[in-house]
């Protein structure tokens, strides 16, 4: 399966999108309408397990994604901060939801990729590679 994150509207990523649908090919789109939801992280003795949902609920594992193409934009955790809850509570929220999302990327970074979350000037591989 392929990750693409990137901004709405952008005719590059559209093209791609397309050839994607055309040939057959899995895809999910991560964009500033269809944010991470729900961002589940568990770890045993050998190994991490990220399952991942999107607002457009989609649900799929990190060992599902295949290859990456970080194309613009950034992307952010859609989470949901306890209404009422004291002010200790949402920084705590805050500060956990920020370290999975670092995780998160730290760990797409290691995949198959064009460009990068960290340096967007940096290409891994070419678009024939990846897709």
């Amino acid at each position: 399966m392929n990750l693409i994150i990137s901004r709405s509207y952008d005719q590059s990523t559209c093209d791609v999108i397309e050839w994607l649908y055309y040939s057959n090919k899995k895809f999910v789109l991560i964009n500033e309408y269809n944010k991470i939801e729900n961002l589940s992280y568990q770890h045993n003795d050998n190994a991490a397990n990220i399952e991942i949902e999107t607002s457009s609920g989609q649900t799929f594992n990190y060992e599902d994604i295949k290859n990456v193409w970080y194309r613009r934009g950034r992307w952010t955790l859609n989470h949901n901060i306890f209404e009422g809850a004291g002010e200790k509570i949402v920084e705590h929220e805050t500060q956990e939801w920020d370290k999975l999302n670092e995780l998160l990327m730290l760990n797409l970074n290691q995949k198959k990729s064009i460009g990068s979350f960290f340096n967007n000037n940096v290409t891994t591989s070419t678009k024939s590679e990846l897709f």
